[in-house]
């Protein structure tokens, strides 16, 4: 056995003696033998060696975990912002040719897509040419043709659908799919990731080749649906079907084209679950409420097991009533096959809902409403919020399927061991209205009008006399806390409109400080609406109407009459109000006068426009010339004339006009030969007595003609 020799080895010839004898020629031949075997296995070992170091490291792709630390952008801001990073960062790495690091990942995790992000696609604003610029033209209608259906769905609502596969159903190992995966939130999201073997369908480029960065463990297809083909082998489907009116065309699936897009894609769903299967889906209501959809979508191979409804105001930009559908494969059931009608709890009438939420109340996350506004249509059935937020419905509602933690007795540890008792102080539970605390006084702010509404941390003021002074409701008591909170955010709506006003007219604003005020002005305001309503309802905005700047406030919407049309064809004309063009587009720039002009009479007019006279130092100004070079040449122009008896020259269609036969005679006067030449071209005829017609008791007829 030969030991392995150092890297660097250098063999010496061996010094032996020459002895005498045949004996001795035989050991210096062996001798010889030995040490060219030793230099052939060190050069063989050392060529292997550089082999080894020669082969790169192998890096081992794992998909991105993500723990929920880093929360998706949520206003237009943000969201926008963050776009264009996860945008430049993909097109680095691939140039790069590298693989993203942990922080990489969650720049990339950020991209939400451009559903409701209007403004980025409109010729003006800041982002439009810069994204035409990011983006190639396909992938720009791509993304442009995003706006209406593509919305990103919140972490705690994937949260709570997984919860629902792992705790409700018992999924905990298998295949997933994802139709219409976008960034692959699902995949990120999901807890014990490496259990599931996960296949993701997205048409969209730049979502597709995010979720192939971020995912590279998962199948991650990026193509439309229709060209996909997926066997019948899936454990679980879940994910955000895409919204829209129309499916695309598929020549496999041919029944389905005529349906809507997102039962097209649960249709799909359906379609690759293996016996038993389940789809944990979020789509649209009308799957649920419009007549025959559910069992042309379930078509006897699945039926509903639970269903959750979501309010109006889940998804930002939209007001899309959303379910939350758990189907099982080869499941029978005839309850969501129905439809009944329910009153509303608003008292808007009553509405057609699916019967499944009809029995099942308790899963409506809101209150039903006829007051919606979707498709451009008024009066449309929708879930309007309640009192608790999506959260806490969603921690409700896991009571149903989650195990509950064991109850500890009072006054014992979490061991059961007796604790000793406490004399605990009473708190004494005081209304917001009744504090003592607040100071009824407070010095108004600089420049704050009489009877201006301003705002504290504690409370609202109204300037009197020049001293703010706590608001009062009509009886001379302090307001509640719900009508300061509303008070409280007019005034934000209010100071958010005056900066956005003072920054459109400041010559040094720069349009991005311009575009994140009206961003933030239409935040605050949306805001607003979805917890109080319509700034123009005076009736709702009682305590803010007394503000000076409430009008201009209000006038932040549009009002329009709409006529609507129910089933016993009674016609009815309501208001809407919709937000105002100040809320999208700039609508005010700066005051400046021109300080170039061509020729002084173009410099005359700008003079006439801005000024309202013509103001010969002015005129010299803009026009680099002399004073009586100036006057010289606006007199000789035929479109400037001298009038003496205001002393001042005056524009032609200005001079030649009024008294014009007094105008005459002060000319001739002066010597004005020009003056009288052209005031006598518009000097009207002499009327004949023929010309005048009268009637006895005019005002200008003496008494005594009578």
């Amino acid at each position: 056995m030969i030991s392995r020799l150092p890297d660097r080895m250098t063999l010496h010839p061996v010094s032996v003696r020459q002895p005498s004898g045949k004996k001795s020629t035989e050991r210096i031949r062996m001798m010889e033998a030995i040490q060219l075997d030793l230099f052939d296995f060190a050069v063989m070992q050392a060529a292997v060696q550089s082999k080894e170091r020669e082969v790169p490291e192998t890096v081992v792709l794992r998909n991105f975990q993500n723990d929920g630390r880093h929360g998706m952008p949520t206003t237009p801001a943000a969201r926008i912002e963050a776009n264009f990073k996860a945008i430049r960062l993909l097109k680095e790495l691939k140039v790069e040719k590298r693989v993203p690091s942990h922080e990489e990942q969650v720049t990339l995790s950020q991209f939400s897509g451009w559903g409701g992000l209007t403004e980025v696609f409109m010729e003006g604003n800041r982002h439009y040419q810069a994204l035409k610029e990011l983006l190639p033209d396909e992938e720009y209608q791509t993304a442009q043709n995003s706006i209406l259906d593509s919305y990103y769905t919140h972490e705690y609502i994937i949260d709570f659908m997984w919860d629902l596969v792992r705790q409700e159903l018992g999924i905990k190992s298998g295949k997933v799919a994802e139709l219409g995966a976008g960034t692959g939130n699902f995949i990120g999201l999901a807890p014990f990731q490496n259990v599931y073997e996960f296949t993701a369908v997205e048409i969209d480029k730049i979502s597709g080749n995010i979720a192939k960065t971020l995912y590279p463990e998962s199948d991650i297809r990026i193509a439309s649906l229709e060209t996909v083909k997926l066997p019948e082998q899936y454990d679980l489907v879940i994910g955000n079907v895409p919204f829209g009116r129309f499916a695309p065309y598929d020549r496999n699936y041919r029944s389905y084209n005529a349906w809507n897009l997102h039962n097209y894609f649960i249709s799909r769903a359906l379609d690759c679950l293996k016996e038993n299967g389940h789809a944990v889906l979020l789509t649209s209501s009308s799957t649920m409420d419009k007549p025959g959809s559910m069992p042309l979508v379930t078509n006897g191979r699945a039926g509903l097991v639970k269903a959750y409804r979501l309010p109006n105001n889940t998804f930002a930009g939209t007001e899309i009533v959303a379910d939350i559908l758990i189907l099982k494969k080869e499941y029978r059931e005839t309850l969501s096959g129905n439809l009944q009608w329910v009153d509303t709890a608003d008292k808007t009438g009553r509405v057609e809902v699916n019967r499944y939420f009809a029995q099942h109340p308790e899963h409506v996350f809101g209150r039903l409403s006829n007051s919606g506004k979707m498709y451009g249509k008024l009066n449309t059935p929708t879930v309007l919020p309640d009192d608790k937020s999506l959260k806490e419905h969603f921690d409700i509602a896991r009571k149903e399927f989650m195990p509950a933690l064991p109850e500890v007795p009072e006054n014992t540890d979490l061991f059961g061991n007796a604790l000793p008792e406490a004399t605990a102080p009473k708190v004494e539970v005081i209304s917001y209205a009744n504090r003592t605390d607040i100071p009824e006084e407070k010095e108004p702010p600089e420049n704050c009008r009489e009877y201006s509404i301003f705002s504290t941390l504690d409370t609202v003021y109204q300037v009197i006399g020049g001293m703010g002074h706590r608001l009062k409701d009509r009886k001379g008591e302090n307001l509640t806390l719900k009508e300061t909170q509303k008070v409280h955010s007019f005034v934000k709506i209010k100071n958010a409109l005056n900066e956005l006003i003072d920054a459109q007219l400041d010559f040094n604003a720069p349009d991005e400080e311009i575009e994140d005020l009206r961003i933030r002005l239409r935040c605050i305001y949306n805001d607003h609406v979805a917890k109080y309503g319509v700034l123009s309802n005076k009736t709702v905005h009682k305590y803010c109407v007394e503000d000076p700047e409430y009008l201009k406030v209000a006038a932040i919407e549009n009002c329009r009459k709409a006529t609507e049309t129910n089933k016993a064809g009674i016609k009815t004309t309501k208001k809407v109000y919709e937000p105002g063009d100040i809320l999208f587009k700039r609508t005010q720039w700066p005051w400046r006068e021109p300080d170039h002009a061509e020729n002084v009479v173009e410099a005359g007019l700008i003079s006439h426009a801005y000024r309202n006279c013509i103001d010969l130092e002015y005129i010299a100004r803009i026009t680099g010339k002399y004073y009586e070079s100036v006057k010289t040449e606006l007199l000789a122009s035929s479109e400037y004339f001298y009038n003496p008896a205001a002393q001042r020259i005056e524009l032609k269609s200005r001079y030649l006009s009024g008294h014009i036969k007094m105008k005459i005679e002060e000319a001739q006067a002066h010597g004005l030969t020009a003056n009288v030449e052209a005031l006598k071209t518009v000097l009207p005829k002499p009327l004949t007595i023929e010309d005048i017609d009268f009637a006895l008791g005019s005002f200008w007829l003496p008494a005594e003609l009578v």
